[in-house]
């Protein structure tokens, strides 16, 4: 980010030296040299900005050269515009968090960069094992919801900011989520009874809700009579055995879903009329 300027040599039996000037957009032209540069057969002069940092990224600036003869008398100023190329990118995304929602998306906030041309945000999330561009947003916006997610999976991201010239920042470190819910599932459908040599055979048609664990079977010894788990741990499947009912048992069969959500229960009876309530 540095101007080099170059100009033909005036032929003047009195010339002193040149000064050099720049301007930047909207500002008053500064003279860059308190004295008159030598004269030279190829004049040249450098501009390495402020202590030698460079120039501004993306900058446009005016550059004027006048001549100066022995008396100091300074001739008219000549002027060239000039374009930094902006090969700086924004510095890296800070404060990014990433949290469940009670519908079991997930939510992702940041702090915004403070660079002037700053355009906006790009949100990585890791799939198959690399992590790949799935949003663009404007610098306007410091938040996003992913609904492409399952409850009880893990999720990373990372966010980086690109600028008006198509720089893009280093990614932000990398944050994890495993998104719940606080939506219960749906109940099993159509339970059926299938008596036995000894017990029943329950089976049912699985909760249409798409985060569903598993299943988990009650009993009750009859009408009114207490709930008791027969299922200690969620059942996979969508037929459970019992070989210690009996006629006259209920059977509940409710489902269970990644973010520990019980659903509402389907009932049967083993009666002689057995039937789904």
């Amino acid at each position: 980010r540095r101007v080099s300027l170059h100009w033909v040599r005036l032929e003047i039996p009195d010339l002193e030296g040149y000064f050099v000037y720049r301007k930047g957009d909207g500002g008053k032209a500064i003279r860059l040299n308190a004295d008159p540069l030598p004269d030279s057969e190829e004049p040249e002069f450098a501009d390495t900005g402020y202590k030698e940092r460079g120039l501004a990224p993306g900058g446009r600036y005016s550059y004027g050269v006048s001549a100066v003869d022995s008396s100091y008398n300074e001739g008219p100023v000549v002027f060239v515009e000039v374009a930094v190329p902006d090969n700086e990118a924004p510095k890296a995304v800070v404060s990014v968090s990433a949290r469940s929602t009670e519908e079991g998306t997930v939510r992702l906030r940041w702090q915004p960069g403070l660079e002037k041309d700053l355009a906006g945000h790009r949100i990585y999330k890791e799939l198959d094992r690399s992590f790949a561009l799935v949003m663009e947003l404007d610098r306007g916006r410091t938040s996003w919801i992913d609904e492409e997610v399952r409850a009880g999976t893990a999720y990373r991201y990372r966010i980086t900011g690109f600028d008006q010239a198509g720089n893009e920042s280093e990614p932000s470190g990398e944050v994890e989520v495993i998104p719940s819910d606080i939506i219960a599932p749906e109940p099993p459908l159509s339970l059926a009874l299938q008596p036995g040599r000894r017990g029943f055979q329950l089976s049912w048609q699985a909760s249409p809700s798409p985060d569903v664990a598993g299943y988990l079977i009650y009993r009750a010894a009859y009408a009114g009579a207490p709930w008791r788990k027969l299922s200690p741990s969620p059942v996979k499947a969508v037929v459970f055995s019992d070989r210690q009912g009996s006629e006259g048992n209920l059977y509940g069969v409710s489902a269970l879903d990644s973010s520990g959500n019980e659903g509402a229960m389907s009932t049967i009876s083993a009666g002689r009329q057995a039937g789904t309530q």
